[in-house]
């Protein structure tokens, strides 16, 4: 008996123990601090955020409350194809809009034009641009004539 005593208590028996002892320590405080650090300790989630991959839920749950979830689906069955009807009405009135004020615009473009000739007519002028008129053709010949015969006697 006192042989199993002393093997027992042998210092090699007592360093084992010790490194059980730690290592059964090591392992508890290691399950204790997933435990504690577990997503289970968030709370629920009431709104919706923003995660970017890899950094921890700031709360448990679904990340998109009930709420946004209805406005949601009340959006995409309600309110867009509403908005899709309202769009097409309105394009259609720009068209006729923008196809009314075409023909409008082309009947004073019209008037405007019988307007000029009847007064072209009136004060007997002829339809010929001033510039192209005779007398400012041959105004103009006579100045750039002067010009050029100045020129070339002070070159000499």
């Amino acid at each position: 008996m006192n042989a199993l005593r002393l093997a027992s208590t042998s210092p090699l028996t007592q360093v084992k123990r010790n490194c059980r002892t730690w290592l059964i320590g090591s392992i508890s405080l290691v399950l204790l601090t997933l435990t504690l650090s577990s997503p289970l300790s968030a709370q629920e989630c009431t709104v919706s955020h923003d995660i970017l991959q890899g950094d921890p839920a700031p709360c448990h749950g679904v990340l998109w409350p009930n709420e946004a979830t209805e406005e949601a689906i009340l959006l995409k069955a309600v309110v867009m194809p509403k908005l899709k009807v309202d769009l097409e009405h309105l394009q259609g009135l720009m068209v006729l809009e923008k196809k009314t004020h075409g023909e409008l615009m082309q009947a004073c473009e019209g008037e405007l034009r019988d307007t000029r000739d009847l007064l072209t007519q009136a004060m007997g002028l002829s339809a010929t641009p001033w510039y192209k008129e005779p007398v400012f053709v041959a105004g103009v010949s006579f100045v750039v004539g002067a010009a050029v015969t100045v020129l070339i006697a002070r070159a000499l």
